[in-house]
């Protein structure tokens, strides 16, 4: 369900480009204008998100016929899922992951490896 979403929002933003809006983030030095990129996804929004409820609302009655077919629901216990339990090796894990973010940020907002064009 969640790619078809995401593929439909590509294909609805670029109609709404090709109509002509202009939808170029402006950097982030560019202050003035980002009142006016807002404005301007403010104005795009309800061209995007009505088809893409439409679509959903339609897709939604093909999905019940879906999850009937399987038998969701018939048996109390359908799947072999178990409760992951946090272990040392987890927490290292994310701190780690989370001094990388931070690096490459710090790293970014310096301009420190940055290559010139």
């Amino acid at each position: 369900f969640l790619p078809q979403l995401v593929e439909r929002t590509t294909v609805l933003v670029q109609v709404v480009q090709v109509r002509g809006y202009d939808l170029t983030l402006p950097r982030w030095w560019q202050t003035p204008y980002w009142f006016r990129y807002i404005g301007r996804v403010v104005g795009v929004l309800p061209i995007v998100t009505i088809p893409l409820l439409v679509n959903a609302l339609r897709n939604t009655s093909v999905l019940a016929m879906v999850v009937d077919a399987r038998a969701f629901g018939a048996y109390p216990r359908r799947t072999s899922l178990h409760v992951h339990r946090i272990t040392v090796a987890d927490v290292i894990g994310w701190l780690l992951l989370i001094a990388l973010t931070a690096a490459v940020i710090i790293l970014n907002v310096l301009h420190i490896a940055n290559r010139q064009v």
